[in-house]
């Protein structure tokens, strides 16, 4: 069974872990030429089923990740975070991300969009003023898919609704 979801595309996009899993994983892991690419995505695929494995490949692998891999795995982190509610870890991760990808603009993320996102859907008022500042500071990133388009009018609506600005709120929800 193994052999079969280890196939020389995707061993690195398990859906499931076992320890049979890993071991075969981190055996290829070993002769990849691109450890942390590889590292990242498994990660990924594993952030909202499996979370702590996810954190547990990403923090026991750290050293392997290139610094354009990072944005991606704080990235994957604050989705297992999330996943489990630890949103204080969540929102340092998604914050890990940003950094990372200013430093290394040619590493981007979700994180403009699916930080202030979370924020809001979770309604962690505490946290609005750093949601607007992150919509404002990354709109020109805003590429006017639907999904990001509804995300960040949402975002900015609930905020502005927040804060008291009722007509604003309008206006913004109906873009």
């Amino acid at each position: 069974q193994v052999k079969k979801e280890y196939s020389k595309v995707d061993w690195f996009r398990n859906k499931e872990w076992s320890v049979e899993i890993e071991t075969a994983f981190f055996e290829r892991l070993k002769r990849s030429r691109d450890k942390g690419q590889h590292l990242k995505i498994q990660a990924y695929y594993l952030s909202e089923i499996l979370p702590e494995v996810s954190l547990r490949l990403i923090n026991d692998n750290f050293k392997l990740l290139s610094n354009i891999d990072l944005s991606s795995a704080y990235r994957n982190m604050a989705q297992a975070y999330i996943t489990i509610k630890n949103f204080e870890k969540a929102i340092s991760s998604f914050e890990s991300a940003l950094a990372q990808e200013e430093i290394y603009p040619n590493s981007l993320t979700d994180s403009w969009i699916s930080f202030p996102y979370f924020i809001v859907s979770q309604e962690l008022i505490n946290y609005y003023n750093r949601a607007k500042e992150v919509l404002v500071k990354y709109k020109k990133r805003n590429n006017e898919t639907p999904i990001e388009n509804f995300k960040y009018n949402a975002c900015h609506s609930l905020i502005a609704l927040e804060n008291g600005n009722k007509e604003e709120a309008k206006i913004i929800a109906k873009n």
